[in-house]
């Protein structure tokens, strides 16, 4: 599919399918606890305009990107923001990104039986939880050191 750098499309859940979610590089854009509780086989999990950056250049990424969040807006947004930066095509998924693992789970796609067992324990789930709360917390505290060094280099 040719599409314009300099343009972000928006994609729906079959179209995503049929392209071939192996294609494309999906950046989730939900939170930390949220992407462990429940996330796309394969997809990375980054929040920021400059952790995007630095995953699609220092990682070499060549594959088309895909933005998902839970309503599309902060996707759209990142997509938006983000053409022209990198070379990549760039999209976003036009529905919330659960439509699109329903769409891929009703294939067959993105079962990973291994994980449904460990979400299924309750216990399990709140030390993933704890612990994802836990990276939030300490992700927050780096960004609000960086944001206080850079005030006082100024």
């Amino acid at each position: 599919m040719c599409v314009n750098a300099n343009v972000a499309k928006g994609l729906s859940a079959i179209k995503v399918r049929d392209m071939g979610v192996d294609s494309l590089c999906l950046i989730d854009l939900r939170s930390a606890k949220v992407y462990v509780a429940n996330h796309i086989e394969h997809s990375i999990n980054l929040h920021s305009m400059e952790e995007v950056l630095h995953f699609i250049h220092n990682g070499n990424i060549t594959k088309p990107i895909l933005f998902v969040c839970f309503s599309s807006r902060r996707a759209r947004k990142m997509a938006e923001n983000i053409v022209g930066r990198v070379s990549n095509e760039i999209y976003y998924l036009d529905c919330g990104v659960m439509e699109l693992a329903g769409v891929l789970e009703s294939l067959g796609i993105n079962q990973d039986k291994d994980s449904k067992k460990i979400f299924q324990d309750d216990n399990v789930t709140s030390k993933i939880l704890s612990v994802a709360n836990d990276f939030v917390k300490t992700h927050n505290s780096v960004n609000k050191i960086k944001t206080e060094s850079k005030e006082k280099n100024k």
